[in-house]
């Protein structure tokens, strides 16, 4: 790492200001990887490149790059320099993975479902300390618990500077803020229908995330309830969820399925849980509705 502290350094050597910055995303970005779990090495490599190509020529960039990224910003040519500074990086280290190459095409605005590295090089690159912007110092503080709400009042940050300036937004901009701000939504409903489920005593619930993998739904909520609460359950989600619930079924049975669109509710009888076996099918995707 070293030797590549070095090379990085000694390319950008004219730029002070610029390599003052990388050092900044470095400390951040190993900081959040620490606090989230997250790979430290990978995050100090993706930091350290991540601004590799900024200042080379828009012509020694361009020629790393395939023809279709050159005409998607050839209006914007800034964001050349994610895609030919991951290609350098490919190019000196072949076996460098994939995630850390992605996490230093998408750092300037991101992009729909990120992986947890990216979301830490992007935060990163806005909220480190020389940063002196008011909204870097609230990036940071909300990254420190939760990588998805800092993302979400960064592209908001992000476009409401562009509106002020008269600059009309990347199309990516847009439809990576859409879909943060709808995983905002849906998980707000989840933490709702858990409350309505805790509200009538409801045991063992659960929460399974989809939100990578299906295309039909974000959500398994399962909990465990006797006749009455599954009744109640029922008729209180219907009321809360009236303009979203799609569909009830089961309630004569000791299964009772809530469609919510994005959000699937299983109510279970405590011997119909066990027999059915569901939540041993979705080993992996459970996730910690308490935190």
């Amino acid at each position: 790492m070293k030797d590549l502290e070095k090379l990085v350094f000694n390319k950008l050597k004219d730029n002070p200001s610029r390599i003052n910055h990388v050092k900044g995303v470095i400390k951040v970005a190993e900081e959040l990887a620490k606090i989230h779990d997250e790979d430290v090495l990978k995050a100090k490599l993706a930091a350290l490149f991540h601004d590799y190509t900024k200042y080379d020529e828009i012509s020694e960039q361009t020629k790393y790059l395939d023809q279709e990224i050159i005409k998607k910003y050839q209006d914007n040519e800034f964001m050349y320099h994610p895609y030919s500074a991951a290609i350098k990086l490919k190019q000196l280290i072949p076996n460098v993975q994939d995630d850390i190459l992605d996490a230093i095409r998408y750092h300037v605005f991101g992009r729909p479902n990120m992986t947890k590295l990216e979301k830490i090089i992007l935060i990163s690159d806005k909220s480190e300390p020389s940063r002196t912007f008011e909204d870097a110092k609230i990036i940071y503080n909300l990254a420190l618990n939760n990588l998805d709400d800092a993302v979400l009042y960064l592209l908001e940050s992000s476009l409401k500077h562009l509106k002020s300036k008269g600059v009309k937004p990347l199309d990516e901009q847009i439809q990576t803020y859409n879909y943060y701000k709808r995983k905002e939504e849906i998980m707000v409903k989840y933490e709702s229908v858990v409350k309505v489920l805790e509200d009538i005593k409801a045991k063992d619930i659960k929460v399974y995330d989809f939100n990578k993998t299906s295309p039909f739904y974000d959500y398994f909520i399962i909990a465990t309830v006797n006749e009455r609460q599954a009744n109640a359950a029922a008729n209180n989600l219907k009321q809360s969820f009236k303009d979203e619930l799609l569909n009830i079924e089961g309630k004569s049975s000791g299964w009772v399925l809530v469609d919510l669109n994005d959000v699937i509710v299983h109510l279970f009888q405590a011997q119909e849980r066990e027999f059915y076996g569901l939540d041993k099918m979705l080993y992996g995707f459970q996730i910690d509705n308490n935190k």
